[in-house]
């Protein structure tokens, strides 16, 4: 793609979209590959090019994109409770279901499971109980970090 057109999605992405591990120099000249959808284990471009997606399985579409049973039990949970926390004692069906389905299949003897939304939460979350066994433990100095 050579300079994008002005106010096209691509110029707009350039403007106001930051791209992580992107050469942002060369992202400014060349703009991005904007896909529109999937489809199993293709997606496609705005252009119509279909490519193999061979990325998007690490993080959320490991079971192929346009899965219609996960759209559909997707679309009848944002129906009723589209996110909820887990907060002070507050819980919901779907995340207790998970829990404890994920303990029956864990290959280690665990009693619990903690969801998180992203990988920088999930740090913070282990930080916090690292500091809070410290404390039961009255070990009150051990706080730092490596």
């Amino acid at each position: 793609m050579s300079h994008p057109l002005p106010n096209s999605i691509e110029a707009r992405d350039i403007a106001y979209h930051f791209h992580p591990n992107t050469n942002l120099r060369l992202h400014e000249e060349v703009g991005p590959m904007v896909m529109t959808k999937g489809d199993g284990i293709y997606v496609e471009d705005n252009t119509g090019k279909r490519y193999i997606e061979a990325l998007g399985g690490l993080w959320s579409v490991a079971l192929g994109f346009g899965e219609k049973r996960l759209a559909q039990a997707a679309y009848e949970q944002m129906l009723k409770l589209p996110y909820y926390h887990s907060f002070g004692h507050k819980a919901h069906g779907p995340v207790i279901e998970l829990a404890e389905k994920l303990i029956g299949m864990a290959p280690v003897p665990m009693s619990k499971v903690h969801f998180t939304n992203s990988g920088s939460e999930a740090n913070d979350l282990a930080i916090k109980m690292i500091w809070y066994r410290s404390n039961a433990l009255g070990q009150h100095q051990r706080k730092k970090i490596i």
